[in-house]
């Protein structure tokens, strides 16, 4: 017999996406279903789709222990508040689900940290170290040997190349596509389409094709541009 584990979804309306993941993990009888939202803005019993919202974060402690949980906060320019929200919860990482959908592809030795999302179409390759609440939504192609640190995002579609490097909470926007051997700093944002052939400096913003930083993060929560 198999034990269905709820997982309950952090966040607002992007987390349909990863309900409909769990829907048909369930179906698959991966041993998990959707439980629900915690969400800090909307009322409890709010509707999110077809799941109701249960209450604010904190409210994660109060739900049954075999309750899991898993979030959808990435958001470029935003990450480092995010990431902070999420942390200061104190969720243990044994609470956070990994939802990889079952039409994804992904090599065998694939290390996949708690809290991680892999969406449907996604093609993971040998050798890479997926971090702690990452985002690969559907059709992106991650090649081997990389290392995606805590909260990456990779739109759909992106295009990853072999032996890239990519730093805690950056956002790859969708279509982008990053050459082999690339450095993609913490916190930057590369934008949607972009072609990054050089290494992009941490809280940077990138664009275009080939990509140049566009803008830069100054640490107390702006952006600006890079004359600014």
């Amino acid at each position: 017999m198999i034990v269905t584990r709820p997982v309950v979804i952090l966040g607002g309306a992007s987390g349909v996406i990863v309900a409909e993941a769990l829907y048909d993990l369930s179906q698959a009888g991966c041993g998990v279903e959707c439980g629900g939202y915690l969400n800090d803005a909307l009322p409890t019993g709010t509707s999110i789709g077809d799941q109701k919202v249960l209450g604010p974060f904190e409210a994660w402690s109060d739900l049954p222990a075999e309750t899991l949980f898993i979030s959808v906060l990435h958001k470029a320019k935003e990450m480092p508040q995010r990431m902070d929200r999420i942390e200061r919860l104190g969720i243990p990482d044994s609470r956070w689900a990994i939802v990889r959908h079952p039409a994804a592809t992904v090599a065998r030795d694939t290390q996949i940290g708690p809290g991680s999302y892999i969406g449907p179409n996604a093609v993971v390759m040998p050798g890479t170290v997926i971090g702690r609440h990452v985002a690969l939504r559907p059709g992106c192609s991650v090649s081997h040997d990389n290392a995606l640190g805590d909260f990456v995002f990779a739109g759909p579609n992106v295009t990853l190349n072999g032996n890239c490097r990519v730093g805690a909470g950056a956002h790859i926007a969708p279509n982008a596509a990053i050459r082999e051997e690339t450095e993609i700093g913490e916190l930057s944002v590369v934008g949607m389409g972009s072609i990054v052939l050089n290494d992009v400096p941490a809280r940077s913003m990138v664009a275009g094709n080939p990509a140049r930083v566009i803008g830069r993060y100054d640490g107390a929560g702006m952006w600006g541009p890079i004359d600014g």
